[in-house]
């Protein structure tokens, strides 16, 4: 039998036995090592004043003050970089410290998740390809009237108003245990069956045809394209929604200091292949045909063809370059899940970034009403040149994504919303005036001016996309990613809307081909306005956006609960919903397609 240790051995003390990761991050006496606080400047978070303070003095939070309201406890033990040098060092932090989810940061470049990044690039193209297709065939190839091809947009368009609730579908009904391949596959193959048919029926003559009228009945033949487009809209969104729970799922993986890598790479991913499509079908398309100086063009059963394969390619990356854990068994029932929701939208955080969201993108929506007219008339754009100043404002997109995840994931928000729309604002405007007077008219330096303002307008957008990652409840993720930007969508809605009414009287193209000075000066007041306008909307709400990802967690937690606001807030969202819901659907209608609610110019 082992005898017991010697007396004197049994009085030195055993060290506390932690694990090596923080021992070694940390290297602090054992007692501060046991409290585990999180210093938060004093300067950023005023609300956590009145808190607990720790023997230096500044207002600290423990872990355990948040472990009983949330279920975010790991967050809350990563400190902010700067705080100290000796305990707080961001570069020290390993990749993972501070995720929402287990599991570490996702390889999206390895065979078992490149499938994602694959499927955005697919879902980019089709973003990119089908709305540049509306134009030439709609408009041009069948010669639609143009309360037609407003209708046929409207169409494609209002499946996205359904976002949040096909979002909630994917999150709530797993199929196989499976939240968001099941349903990749099925939005795969009903987009390719539509295509398929496309492709195998008869395909209409265009109207015009060696500038001689060829098929005068080429406008009542559109409806067979019309009702497929409209069906695989919907087939789009669903692959659309399940790719960004995916991917708010794997930016939960990463680190506080790390968040945000993910969505950018997707988002760089996505533009690529939006460009793609948009840069394909405007070469393929382009033909006299489609109103266009091409002398070739691609047969339309060729091009739906070659969607089809496209869409077959996401399914075939789907099974094989993409992996998705399962779920534990069973499911809650549908008013538990429908209260959790609830829970979410009623956080004084949701409430405020959607009044911010709302905001800002009608602040980015605000444009002078005649910039077609002045494209078309005062700086002689083609359909060609239009479709490639889409393209190169993509570039901004992929620019701005790529910066922000060098550079900007840990930046004030507010004050990169403001710089960026304040610079973007800047460079518009010189130009913009310049063309007007006629001084300089001149497509190559107004496409400039494009691209460069859309680059700074990108990053406001990007910082939306990082809010609401940071504010997304894990297990709901595309519910939650799908109701805030179906209220992005909606703000856009009300403002196309809005110049409808107030612009109902005015002709734009007829005064631009006027060019009086009246008509100049008219323009460069709508551009002044669009300049204060929006930084005006901006500084009015900007203090609902948050600093920063610690901020969002800070206003989750500690926002005191006011049922108030966000039933106001979900009221207006719903009543602004079914508005633009039916504007969509009186779009189609000719006989009310020329009201302005729908965005006519008004019936006579």
């Amino acid at each position: 039998m082992l005898s017991p240790s010697p007396p004197h051995r049994s009085s030195r003390r055993v060290p506390d036995i932690v694990l090596l990761e923080e021992s070694s991050l940390y290297p602090q006496s054992r007692q501060e090592h046991n409290d585990v606080h999180v210093l938060l400047p004093e300067s950023e978070y005023p609300a956590l004043q009145q808190q607990q303070t720790t023997r230096n003095g500044r207002p600290s939070l423990t872990v355990s003050q948040y472990s009983t309201s949330t279920g975010y406890q790991i967050m809350y033990r990563t400190p902010i970089a700067g705080t100290s040098k000796r305990n707080n060092s961001a570069d020290t932090l390993p990749p993972h410290y501070g995720a929402f989810r287990p599991g570490g940061p996702v390889p999206l470049f390895t065979k078992l998740y490149s499938g994602l990044l694959l499927n955005w690039v697919i879902v980019g193209f089709f973003n990119g390809a089908i709305p540049a297709l509306v134009y030439p065939l709609f408009y041009t190839f069948l010669h639609y009237e143009s309360y037609q091809a407003t209708a046929v947009t409207s169409l494609m368009d209002f499946g996205w108003y359904f976002k949040f609730l096909f979002g909630f579908i994917s999150d709530a009904y797993s199929i196989n245990r499976k939240r968001r391949k099941p349903y990749m596959y099925i939005g795969w193959t009903v987009f390719m069956g539509f295509m398929i048919a496309m492709a195998c029926m008869h395909q209409v003559e265009p109207y015009m045809k060696d500038d001689e009228v060829f098929n005068a009945d080429a406008p009542s033949q559109g409806p067979r394209y019309v009702v497929p487009f409209m069906i695989s809209s919907f087939a789009h969104l669903l692959v659309t929604v399940a790719c960004e729970g995916m991917m708010i799922e794997f930016a939960h993986r990463e680190g506080e200091f790390e968040r945000g890598r993910t969505p950018c790479i997707v988002i760089m991913s996505r533009f690529v292949g939006e460009t793609s499509g948009s840069l394909f079908v405007s070469m393929m398309c382009n033909s006299a045909e489609y109103g266009g100086t091409f002398s070739f063009s691609m047969p339309l059963q060729w091009m739906f063809a070659l969607f089809a394969v496209i869409a077959f390619i996401g399914i075939l990356v789907t099974r094989f370059f993409l992996q998705e854990e399962l779920l534990p068994a069973g499911r809650q029932r549908f008013a538990t899940q429908l209260r959790l929701i609830w829970r979410f939208i009623e956080q004084r955080a949701t409430s405020e970034v959607m009044i911010s969201a709302f905001f800002i993108s009608a602040a980015l929506m605000l444009s002078v009403y005649e910039v077609a007219a002045i494209s078309e008339t005062w700086l002689h754009a083609t359909t060609l040149t239009l479709n490639l100043s889409s393209i190169f404002q993509n570039f901004g997109y992929i620019i701005a994504a790529f910066a922000t995840k060098r550079w900007f994931l840990n930046t004030n928000w507010r004050v990169t919303t403001l710089v960026s729309l304040t610079i973007a604002s800047l460079i518009a405007l010189p130009i913009e005036l310049l063309t007007v007077f006629d001084v300089v008219r001149d497509s190559t330096l107004w496409l400039i001016k494009d691209q460069l303002a859309g680059i700074f307008e990108a990053f406001v957008w990007l910082i939306r996309l990082l809010i609401i990652i940071e504010i997304a409840e894990p297990g709901y993720e595309a519910t939650t990613y799908g109701l805030l930007t179906t209220v992005c969508n909606l703000a856009n809605a009300v403002v196309r809307s809005t110049y409808n009414v107030i612009m109902s009287s005015a002709d734009p193209q007829s005064e631009v081909k006027a060019d009086t000075n009246e008509v100049r000066w008219h323009i460069a007041t709508e551009i002044l306005v669009k300049l204060i306008g929006r930084l005006f909307i901006v500084l009015v709400v900007i203090r609902m956006l948050p600093r920063q990802k610690r901020h969002v967690r800070e206003i989750k937690i500690l926002g005191p609960p006011n049922l108030v606001l966000p039933i106001v807030v979900f009221t207006v969202i719903c009543l602004l919903f079914v508005a633009a819901v039916t504007s969509s659907l009186l779009a189609i209608f000719k006989s009310t397609s020329c009201l302005k609610f729908a965005g006519g110019p008004g019936c006579k």
